[in-house]
């Protein structure tokens, strides 16, 4: 009698839970009888699911037996009850506005057969239920210490970036939460980094409403893609740490004889919870690393192209009040950041016969140094103010010192017009910033059915350096330029934007969205640059072609308007127009004063049909236009001569460009076996394409466009023209296939690129056809618990055709290796082996073949681990790319400098706090898992 009072008083005080005229509330108590006298008990840890529309509905009930939906949209549903020692029960209900819909169910207990879960269970990858995809991470093997990243990694139907983001049937996963709690941040990424593999036990993936339309109250098809991990026991907060230490030196000598020495130290603290988050990060050293994560040794990365030292801390703390994503919250961090980087870059160019020469050639190498230090300041407060409004303000403050120092060899192999000539070049300059942003989003009917938001930013920057530039020709003599700089940047930013929904009925299921906005940006930017030709001379001749002093002033008023719609919720179209006007202004103090204003106006549509039936199905079609704007070194009349031979001017007279892009996605969707394939082709039509046009000077030749500047015999000048003609496509299909035997995920791409590009030689206006096809196989299985093995294949063709010229041809393929092992609880080995090649095909030259190979051994003692990391054992890896330019064919090289050992330790603490309700060991999971 007790247990229905209670029951009873439940229902009526969940009775008023909905809040919104559209939304009811569904509750209700699950039990069982038990023995011969039909004693009721109630139900704890039942999985409920109301299926509402394309929404599923997560909750379980208490330790009364309770569960509980509020804000629930109105119209008929579906209550699915599941428990592993019970029958699931399924039934319809009808859910009425502004009215609590009771529900009592009573679920019958079942009984396994020990030789059924033995020997006939199997535990799918992944199960489809309605808009939900639920992968079974027991499916798939992982190693110890792994993270829940490396689960994603073989999902099918999942891919993971280079930078750890993830996309899920070609969406990309914008949130990811722990038991419906957002425990890690709003960052997607963290929670894949810093929760471990065993402690996942599900992955549900499916389409949630965004913020804005949440907030909104707005019920609509637009979704943002999240993932919920459900992990074995319920964590509430979760305590990270990471302490990195290596030390070792380079296995390669530098040109004094030497080898450098290799070095890094860090450390990070993480709290997380639902309402609070606090985190530490500081770390120096020269080895390529940006964070203190044990998997940063043990990932094995590729070595850079470039020598880095860092330098870093950041603490950021952040504190939520009410609901963590609708109410209340702030936010602080600040950075400090210093950088040194060193790196070499080596360009051959053969140049295509002309009339001017038969055979010409050079060959560059560039030596870049940079030294940069940041300071930023960043502060976030979102408040709650009435009609459910947000006001929000974000502040940034920065300070940046950078010092770059830059030389240049330039080498005629084949004329005589100069034998060589080195450009030594360096500056330090000071930039300060202030941004602030403040947005309010306010709605403003009783009916929730406009939208109103306004946005206002502003920025100012100020650099203050100065420079000096050397440079050298050994034929016409010795020539000095030291220079000086000085500028100052100033933006405003103002946007405002209306929404209006138009609902289809009383249940609020929308049926048109009419959208507008209006957005004006001013940016004010002035350069001054004063250049002598000796400074040893007083008076000193001025270089008048590289001194200058100019403001520049850039004013862009753009509206945009869309209408969208759903027919029968599952197809949406969309319709949009944008209009753009800009103003570019520039204002020449010296050598002369002079200026021009030049103005650009366009009116570019959009549409956009996506068909979509849950996650089974999704087709996209889509075109959409926009301006592209000349940039201030294309229609600047001035030459910018950092490389000598290759000079660069601008051509004030510029036309804008329109870009058309037509897009194209078929998903079929993922299959209960875990089969899945994506089709996607793109078409890109530049009309007003910005060319450049190459005009060679067999001699000296002054440039009266240019300040009368004088182009060395032997260069070229590159300037810019309108062209018409230019096209590219490009075409994928990927594939993915769970195989079960190998609890892994194989999957298999094939891709193709034609690209048109027009050129200008002279004023024979040419196209440079480049076809490229290839294909791609990885595979990553374990053998079992204690060895995985990685496979990874990758090959292409490129053609690239140019009237009267060879065709330029070559293979390129790749083949990646990596073996992970524990040999004991304690000892582990990790290898990585590349090989990168480029087979030229029909020509006389040599083939690129680069092989690299990185190891680390170590040893465990709890979340103790020593280890020693070799890196680039076999050779100096160089990078390779080939390309075909307007008048030149161009080989790029860039040596790496990674290639060194180091000693490792590293110390992990990974602390989670649990609720008090945690499932036995050794129960069996809804989806066939076992909780270890």
């Amino acid at each position: 009698m007790k247990t229905y009072i209670f029951v009873f008083c439940f229902l009526f005080l969940t009775s008023g839970l909905f809040a919104q005229p559209n939304t009811g509330a569904v509750s209700g108590v699950v039990h069982t009888r038990r023995g011969v006298t039909d004693n009721l008990e109630l139900l704890e840890s039942v999985t409920v699911r109301l299926i509402v529309g394309k929404d599923t509905l997560y909750t379980s009930t208490n330790e009364h037996g309770e569960f509980l939906f509020q804000k629930v949209p109105a119209g008929k549903g579906f209550l699915r009850y599941s428990h592993i020692n019970y029958r699931t029960e399924t039934r319809e209900i009808d859910i009425e506005p502004k009215r609590l819909t009771p529900q009592y169910i009573e679920m019958t207990g079942i009984t396994y057969k020990i030789s059924e879960v033995v020997l006939k269970s199997s535990i799918p990858v992944v199960l489809i239920c309605g808009d939900t995809l639920v992968y079974n991470a027991a499916a798939i093997l992982t190693m110890q210490g792994d993270e829940a990243l490396e689960i994603v990694r073989q999902l099918p139907g999942a891919q993971v970036g280079d930078d750890g983001s993830v996309t899920i049937m070609g969406k990309r996963i914008t949130r990811t939460y722990i038991n419906n709690k957002l425990i890690f941040g709003d960052d997607p990424r963290t929670a894949l980094r810093e929760l471990l593999a065993e402690q996942v036990s599900k992955i549900r993936v499916y389409g949630e409403a965004t913020d804005e339309d949440r907030r909104r109250k707005i019920q609509s098809d637009r979704k943002q893609m999240v993932m919920d991990i459900q992990t074995k026991s319920d964590i509430t907060s979760a305590y990270t740490g990471h302490f990195l230490a290596s030390s070792g030196s380079d296995l390669s000598k530098n040109e004094s004889g030497k080898t450098e020495p290799r070095y890094g130290i860090g450390a990070t603290m993480n709290i997380f919870s639902e309402m609070h988050l606090l985190s530490v990060n500081t770390f120096y050293n020269n080895l390529d690393r940006r964070s203190n994560r044990l998997q940063d040794i043990l990932s094995l990365q590729k070595t850079s192209n470039s020598y880095k030292e860092a330098g870093y801390f950041q603490i950021n703390a952040e504190k939520y009040w009410k609901e963590r994503l609708d109410g209340s919250y702030i936010k602080a961090s600040y950075v400090f950041d210093r950088n040194l980087s060193r790196s070499k870059e080596i360009l051959w160019r053969s140049y295509f016969p002309s009339s001017g020469y038969r055979v010409r050639e050079y060959s560059d190498t560039t030596l870049n140094r940079n030294t940069s230090g940041i300071h930023r300041l960043n502060a976030d407060l979102r408040l709650k103010t009435f009609l459910d409004g947000h006001l929000s303000s974000t502040t940034s403050l920065g300070l940046r010192n950078q010092t770059n120092n830059y030389s240049k060899l330039v080498e005629n192999i084949t004329d005589n017009f100069q034998e060589g000539l080195s450009v030594i070049k360096g500056a330090d300059n000071r930039e300060y910033s202030l941004n602030q942003n403040i947005t309010w989003n306010l709605f403003t009917t009783q009916k929730r059915r406009i939208y109103p938001v306004i946005v206002l930013s502003a920025g100012l920057g100020d650099n203050d350096g100065s420079g000096y530039r050397i440079d050298t020709m050994l034929v016409a003599g010795k020539k000095i330029i030291h220079s000086s700089a000085d500028g100052l940047a100033r933006d405003f930013s103002g946007m405002g934007h209306l929404t209006i929904q138009l609902d289809k009925n009383k249940n609020g299921s929308s049926l048109m969205y009419l959208d507008g906005g209006i957005t004006y940006l001013k940016k004010t930017e002035q350069q001054f640059s004063f250049n002598v030709f000796d400074p040893t001379i007083d008076p000193s001749p001025v270089d008048t072609a590289s001194t200058f002093d100019y403001t520049y002033r850039y004013i862009t008023a753009k509206a945009n308007a869309s209408v969208s719609t759903i027919i029968r919720n599952k197809i949406r179209i969309q319709f949009g127009l944008d209009a753009q006007s800009s103003l570019v202004c520039k204002d020449e103090a010296f050598p002369e004063v002079t200026g021009y204003e030049k103005r650009y106006n366009s009116l570019t549509p959009s549409l956009k049909i996506n068909y979509f039936r849950g996650l089974s199905l999704s087709l996209f079609l889509g075109y959409s236009s926009s301006p592209i704007l000349p940039s201030l070194e294309q229609i600047r009349p001035q030459v910018n001569d950092e490389n000598p031979v290759l000079l660069r001017g601008g051509n004030p007279s510029l036309k804008q460009s329109i870009n058309h892009l037509l897009l194209f996605k078929y998903v079929p969707g993922l299959k209960q076996k875990g089969t899945s394939f994506e089709i996607s082709s793109n078409v890109n039509l530049t009309q007003n394409l910005i060319a450049s046009k190459s005009q060679y000077f067999s001699e000296s030749t002054v440039l009266p466009q240019f300040g009368n500047y004088k182009a060395p015999a032997g260069s070229n000048l590159y300037t810019y023209e309108n062209v018409n003609g230019a096209f590219n496509i490009t075409s994928a299909l990927n594939y993915s296939k769970y195989i079960s035997t190998l609890k892994s995920t194989l999957r298999f791409s094939v891709n193709h690129a034609y690209n048109k590009l027009p050129t200008l030689l002279g004023e024979e206006l040419l196209f440079i056809n480049t076809n490229k096809i290839g294909s791609g196989l990885s595979l990553k299985f374990l053998l079992n618990k204690n060895h995985r093995i990685g496979l990874s294949l990758n090959t292409s063709f490129t053609n690239t055709t140019r009237p009267f010229m060879f065709d330029n041809r070559y293979i390129t393929e790749s083949c990646k290796v990596s073996l992970e092992s524990n040999f004991t609880k304690n000892i582990f080995l990790k290898g990585e082996y590349n090989y990168s090649g480029h087979q030229f095909i029909k020509e006389n030259r040599n083939n690129i073949n680069n092989h690299l190979l990185n190891i680390v051994t170590g040893y465990k003692i709890n979340r103790l681990v020593l280890s020693l990391s070799g890196y680039d054992l076999f050779n100096n890896n160089t990078r390779f790319k080939s390309e075909v330019m307007a008048d030149y064919l161009q080989n790029r090289w860039t040596p790496s400098f990674g290639r060194y050992w180091s000693f490792n330790l590293s110390y992990t603490i990974n602390s989670t706090g649990l609720s008090q309700q945690k499932a036995p060991r050794g129960s069996r999971l809804e989806d066939g898992g076992i909780y270890r």
